[in-house]
């Protein structure tokens, strides 16, 4: 009996302890859309800032915090569970119309459980926080991140476009506030790039001098997203696959030239549309490889390098 009782209890610490749970600071923000897009509605875009793990889960809500704690009720929750492995950096967009979450691929990142966010166009927040330790006044501990989009923090959470901020959270650190307010926003080109560690990361999203694009019509096509933040590895070192990648000329009518700094083994490149289909697969060997790309409609593409465990992502302008 005593060792049933031992391996029950053995049982119950492996299960708690089988999947990480996202701390605060380990995710964040990158753009939102209140406003329909020629894309899905109601987007929002995660940073993955240490990577995710196949079964680890993370919630969202759209419900604003009250000034005396906890979340006003009658708003969305919902629930990812990752059915993936995601390197540091990756983005994950998740949308109301459809109910889902996908990578940069447009592959599912995970199954989703609840109700989606409905994003207001009047100003509106969302917080992510671990499913297991919902915050509450007195333990804010099971918060991850948070944006506001309302034009600053409120005083209280007086209807679904208001939230007070709670404790936890510091703007330009672990959160962030869009002021003043805007339908659709993200993170522009200009502002991608300084960072060199999941630290400095996390300020660069946290940080809303870096969000310069901004509309208050149409919203965003949220896929591909305008920055590439995986060149950020576990330990904080800058992948040399992603850095040795030059791609030219881009836009292109016709030939892409594809330059590596040193000679890799065979690297296996990917041109990938929009809605997610692979048009070509193109093994490539050397320093120095050409395809060609002229029967390709004019729009944007994906290009997925992919060498051993390593893969990269770069977006290509046909014209």
């Amino acid at each position: 009996m005593q060792k049933k009782i031992i391996l029950l209890g053995l049982l119950c610490l492996f299960l708690n302890l089988s999947f990480a749970q996202f701390s605060l600071g380990e995710i964040a923000f990158s753009s939102y859309n209140a406003d329909p897009s020629t894309g899905d509605l109601d987007e929002f875009t995660i940073v993955l800032i240490r990577g995710a793990t196949i079964g680890e889960r993370i919630s969202f809500t759209d419900a604003g915090w009250f000034t005396t704690g906890g979340f006003r009720p009658g708003e969305d929750f919902f629930t990812l569970t990752f059915t993936k492995n995601y390197v540091p950096g990756s983005q994950i967009v998740c949308s109301r119309v459809p109910f889902r979450c996908k990578d940069i691929l447009f592959s599912d990142a995970g199954t989703v459980a609840g109700t989606p966010l409905d994003l207001s166009f009047l100003g509106d927040q969302i917080f992510a926080y671990d499913p297991d330790n919902l915050p509450s006044l007195g333990d804010q501990t099971g918060f991850v991140a948070a944006i506001q989009m309302n034009g600053g923090w409120d005083g209280n959470a007086i209807d679904d476009a208001t939230s007070a901020k709670p404790g936890a959270f510091s703007d330009g650190m672990t959160s962030i506030s869009i002021s003043p307010e805007v339908d659709n926003a993200r993170i522009n080109l200009p502002n991608c790039f300084g960072f060199t560690d999941q630290g400095s990361l996390l300020a660069l999203c946290n940080d809303s001098s870096n969000w310069g694009e901004t509309s208050n019509a149409v919203g965003y096509n949220a896929l591909p997203p305008v920055c590439d933040f995986t060149t950020v590895l576990s330990d904080g070192e800058l992948d040399a696959l992603s850095q040795d990648i030059q791609i030219h000329p881009n836009p292109t009518s016709d030939l892409v030239n594809v330059e590596f700094a040193v000679n890799y083994s065979t690297t296996q490149l990917k041109v990938i549309d929009l809605i997610g289909k692979e048009i070509m697969e193109i093994d490539l060997n050397g320093n120095d490889n050409t395809f060609d790309v002229s029967d390709l409609s004019s729009g944007v593409y994906l290009l997925k390098f992919q060498n051993g465990n390593r893969s990269v992502v770069r977006r290509l302008i046909k014209n």
